[in-house]
This record gives C-alpha cells, sequence and structure tokens, in this order.
C-alpha cells in the first residue's frame, strides 16, 4: 500500500493554519495546568503569606489601616480584600485561593483575546491562539503557586482594563472614569501598578492630543484622578530597610538585570544579556517599522498596544533599579517576573503582522525568527510536573505546622514554610479559626 506524503503534509499545514487546532491546544494546556493546580495545591501559608496572621493584621472588624497599608513597598488592597473574603467564607482557605487565582488569570487571558479580535480583526486568528499558548507556559510558577501573588493577577487586569477603556475615539464619561480609576486600582494592587498608570496617563494624553482631539475638560479628569491617586499611593511611602540602594541607568548593572527581565518574560531562565538585546531588538523594530510607515494612519487601537508595552518596559526598568543593588544578576530570574511577558509576546504578534502587511518579506522573516526564538525559550517551560514538587514541600510544611500546633506549650515553632519564628502567628491563626488549624 502506496502512503500518500503529500496529503499527510498538507492535512499538518491545514492543522497548523487552523485557528480552531490552536484554539483547542490553548484550552487543553489550560486544562492540564489547571488539573495540576487543583490537585496538588496545599492549604498552608508561604513565606509573605504568615504576615497576614500578625497581630494588628486580619481580624474582624476589618482593619482599614492594614487593608490599604504598605506590604514591603506595595499596597496590596485588592489581595487583602481577597484574603479577607475567604476568611469570612472559608477560615482563608489558600487551596480555594491558588484555584480562585488561576481561574482569575485564565478570565484576563480571555479578556485580552476579546479585545485583540476587536481591535484588529483581520489579524490572523490562528497565530493569536498560537501566541497565547505562551502565557500557558510553567514560567510564571510563582504567581500560580502562591495565594499572596493574586497582586500580580489583579495589578494587570486593572491595567488592562484601564488601557481598554481610555484609548477610544470620541471618548465619553463613563470609560473616561472607569479607565483612570482602574489604573489607580492597578497602584493599589502592586507598586508595578504606579509605573502603569504614570505611562499610560502620560501617553493617553500625548495620543489625545496628536489625535485633534479638543476636549481638554477629559484631560483634565484623566489626569486629576491618576494624579490623586497616585499622590495618595506616596503617602506614608518609607522604603524597606532591606532594600539595596537604587542602581540608575548610568551603570551596566541596571542594562544587564533589565535585559535579563526581558529575555525571561520571552521565556528564557539562563542568564544572558545577548537574549535580551535579541528580544529588545525584535519589539523595537517591529514597533517603529509600522508606526514609520503608517504615522499619519495609526489608530488609538496601536497606541493602546505601544502603551502595554512601553509600561510593561517601564516596569522592568523600575525592577532593575530597585533590586539589581542585590549584586546577583540570578534575582532577575524570578518567575514572579515573567507573567507580564505573554503580553510583550503579544505586542510583537500583533506588530510583526502589521510589518507583514507593508513589507511581506521583513515580516516573514521577523515572524519566523520570532517565532523561532519563543519555542526554544519555552522548550522546558511545559513541565507541569513541577507543581506537584512544590506542593509536595508545602505538604512537608504542612505536616511540620501542624505538629507545633499540637504542642502548645513550645516556646519556638520553626518550619520551612517561613524564615523565622512561626509561634505567635500560630497562636494568632488559632484565635481567628483560620482553615489550616482546624
Amino acid at each position: 500500500m502506496k502512503i500518500n506524503t503529500n496529503s499527510y503534509q498538507q492535512t499538518l499545514i491545514g492543522c497548523l493554519r487552523s485557528a480552531r487546532f490552536w484554539f483547542f491546544i490553548f484550552i487543553g494546556l489550560a486544562l492540564w495546568q489547571g488539573y495540576y493546580i487543583t490537585r496538588d495545591s496545599v492549604d498552608v501559608p508561604f513565606l509573605d503569606e504568615w504576615e497576614t496572621l500578625r497581630s494588628g493584621a486580619l481580624g474582624y472588624p476589618l482593619n482599614w489601616s492594614w487593608l490599604i497599608g504598605f506590604h514591603n513597598e506595595h499596597r496590596m488592597l485588592w489581595t487583602k480584600l481577597q484574603i479577607f473574603i475567604h476568611w469570612i467564607i472559608d477560615g482563608w482557605n489558600l487551596r480555594h485561593i491558588i484555584i480562585e487565582n488561576y481561574i482569575i488569570y485564565l478570565g484576563m487571558i480571555g479578556f485580552v483575546y476579546q479585545d485583540i479580535k476587536k481591535d484588529f480583526p483581520y489579524l490572523s486568528r490562528a497565530l493569536l491562539w498560537f501566541f497565547l499558548c505562551f502565557s500557558l507556559s510553567t514560567l510564571p510558577v510563582e504567581n500560580h503557586a502562591l495565594g499572596f501573588q493574586s497582586n500580580v493577577h489583579f495589578s494587570l487586569f486593572f491595567f488592562l482594563l484601564g488601557v481598554q477603556q481610555l484609548f477610544r475615539q470620541n471618548i465619553k464619561l463613563r470609560p473616561l472614569l472607569l479607565g483612570s480609576l482602574s489604573l489607580v486600582s492597578s497602584a493599589f494592587a502592586l507598586s508595578s501598578g504606579v509605573i502603569f498608570a504614570l505611562v499610560t496617563m502620560t501617553l493617553w494624553c500625548i495620543t489625545y492630543v496628536l489625535k485633534n482631539q479638543t476636549n481638554k475638560k477629559n484631560m483634565l479628569i484623566v489626569i486629576s484622578i491618576i494624579s490623586m491617586g497616585i499622590i495618595f499611593w506616596f503617602y506614608g511611602y518609607q522604603k524597606p530597610d532591606y532594600h539595596p540602594a537604587l542602581v540608575w541607568p548610568t551603570t551596566w548593572l541596571f542594562y544587564a538585570f533589565f535585559l535579563n527581565l526581558m529575555s525571561l518574560q520571552l521565556g528564557y531562565e539562563i542568564v544572558s544579556v545577548w537574549l535580551g538585546i535579541i528580544a529588545f531588538f525584535c519589539l523595537f523594530i517591529s514597533i517603529v517599522y509600522v508606526f514609520y510607515k503608517r504615522a499619519k494612519t495609526l489608530s488609538f487601537a496601536h497606541a493602546k498596544w505601544v502603551t502595554i508595552a512601553l509600561s510593561i518596559l517601564a516596569m522592568n526598568a523600575s525592577i532593575a533599579m530597585s533590586r539589581a543593588g542585590f549584586n546577583d544578576i540570578k534575582y532577575a530570574k524570578l518567575s514572579r517576573y515573567a507573567e507580564p511577558g505573554f503580553l510583550l509576546v503579544l505586542v510583537l504578534f500583533i506588530f510583526i503582522s502589521e510589518l507583514q502587511s507593508l513589507h511581506v518579506r521583513l515580516g516573514r522573516y521577523l515572524l519566523s525568527f520570532t517565532i523561532i526564538f519563543l519555542l526554544i525559550g519555552h522548550i522546558d517551560n511545559w513541565r507541569y510536573v513541577i507543581y506537584t514538587r512544590i506542593f509536595s514541600k508545602r505538604q512537608q510544611s504542612l505536616t511540620c505546622v501542624m505538629t507545633h500546633l499540637k504542642e502548645p506549650n513550645e516556646t519556638q515553632a520553626i518550619c520551612p514554610v517561613y524564615p523565622g519564628d512561626i509561634k505567635p502567628m500560630l497562636k494568632q491563626a488559632q484565635s481567628l479559626n483560620v482553615s489550616f488549624t482546624r
């Protein structure tokens, strides 16, 4: 029997070009990762989550100074509110929160998909689903394995909602208010939201003027709301004592850290400045070329996604300034910093696709190179069994915690879930009837 190889090749090519094929791949990855997270998550606080059990934090009635106060250099209003609500409902069951956070993350991806589909209906749906698959890698594993890391999801979601509402033609009062308040909400989810708000406000004002929008009252509303929110955010701010001095962009250490952050967000966990340079070059050439060729016809949608890209780059710069001083470049490879990278991947998809319509050969070369670059970077980022290893260690820690709970006369309680004595927090947890003590 003769096998028709041409038929098989055509079928394979047809699948790779099919939006439905990549949609099902995306759904499969989402469900598979969700299965591991749901199966293996453990109800025990880890590291910063123990600070919730300090005296004067979680409790009834709600402590407003704790709710809007600083945790290190962050205000985490939405995460703390989530903790309080779960404490009322289920005793602050961290397993439930971890699962809920993953659902929030998937909802954010769905929100972004709908936004791109609305802004750029002519772009390849198959390629869009393909690039969205990278958002389901295990690269941001820390943000999916810690209940406390919902702050990252909240900050990004409010930021995306803010730019979606503001960057539109003939904007009305309702989206103007919602967009401005969303950006302030992003700042009160995580300190990166402050950067998002300031960059977005600046670029929106520039776009608003360049697009000949004549209503100056709208600009005044946006600037007033965001500025007042940021001023309030900074009220009472104190730099944490253990943080090093800022590293300014006048030193090589800043750029080494910044470029390694960029390469991390596109899939590379190895330390390499050159990989960051390649990532930055791909992003830079696609955006600049499209802006150069379509300067007079660029839409609010284009301005929106440039704002998203520049906001994330500004966030990376702020991280480099505040963390490079630890003098360990491996800090740039912490998985908590990887999550915004899925937005940079989508920016690459949008602007390389636009570039391809302007210069077919250059666009194809750059698209092919970017896909290969991303695939190589993510080649080892699909090991969902990593959740099993993480949560097995948490289970051992839970056993340690439960052992100390059964010994109320002990003077100290040391477990690998926290770098110090957790005895005072265990007493507080028992008084609050937190779920892991039951």
